[in-house]
């Protein structure tokens, strides 16, 4: 697993796998017909924000063990783009515009994965100390997890037009530059132990526990039957 960070052109060069990745993740927000081009998907993401000003981080499933030269020779499209996190400077931080994590890959913490190298990026390349987000009001779930990442909730007073009470609530973490690299580096340490999936298919292909991997599994049920027979045989010959 790898993070990438790309300026508005560099991730041009994935927008397949960008695009595959955001259908998965937004499919109420998927256009009808297969007509958009990739100047409107970028345009249509980024909606109120200069395009130009975002920054994107891709989360890429890739092997580990590949050296940086044979890692150059992968096409950026033969990437398989798995989750991504898109973020902008406004004002005295960093609005986060998007974090998500395909079906297949959630629940392994690449979604925090995300949000802390938006943070050290915040705080060493920017000077920002502060991430903000806006969420909806109702998603009681989404809101829980960012106060588990750290993040306080505060009313905005935004909403629909017809809302009695505000529809939409903001998201703010406050950070220090050490607690940013230490943060990152606990789940750049996590990578080589999260797994992989068949890319879009949800399958996972497990290395197998030594001393006791799919091979020790089948070694020590396949032989309980037997086990069990010879046990009973014993058992009337004592009587």
């Amino acid at each position: 697993m790898r993070v990438r960070r790309c300026d508005h052109e560099g991730v041009r060069a994935y927008a397949a796998g960008v695009r595959r990745a955001h259908a998965l993740c937004f499919p109420e927000e998927r256009p009808e017909g297969d007509d958009e081009i990739d100047d409107e998907f970028f345009d249509r993401v980024t909606f109120t924000h200069d395009e130009a000003s975002v920054t994107w981080f891709l989360l890429c499933d890739e092997d580990d063990d590949d050296s940086d030269e044979e890692e150059e020779q992968i096409a950026p499209g033969d990437r398989h783009i798995v989750g991504f996190a898109a973020a902008v400077v406004y004002a005295t931080s960093v609005y986060g515009m998007h974090v998500a994590v395909v079906p297949s890959y959630r629940g392994r913490g690449l979604g925090k994965w995300l949000m802390r190298e938006v943070q050290l990026w915040a705080i060493v390349d920017k000077g920002k100390d502060q991430i903000q987000a806006t969420v909806d009001a109702s998603a009681t779930r989404l809101l829980r997890y960012y106060e588990e990442c750290g993040a306080h909730t505060e009313r905005t007073g935004f909403g629909s037009a017809d809302a009695q009470t505000p529809t939409v609530v903001r998201i703010a973490r406050t950070f220090t530059e050490t607690i940013a690299r230490r943060e990152v580096e606990s789940s750049r340490g996590r990578r080589g132990r999260v797994g992989k999936r068949f890319y879009g298919e949800g399958i996972r292909e497990q290395k197998p526990v030594r001393g006791f991997g799919n091979e020790a599994l089948f070694a020590w049920f396949g032989w309980l039957p037997v086990g069990f027979l010879v046990a009973m045989a014993a058992a009337r010959l004592s009587k």
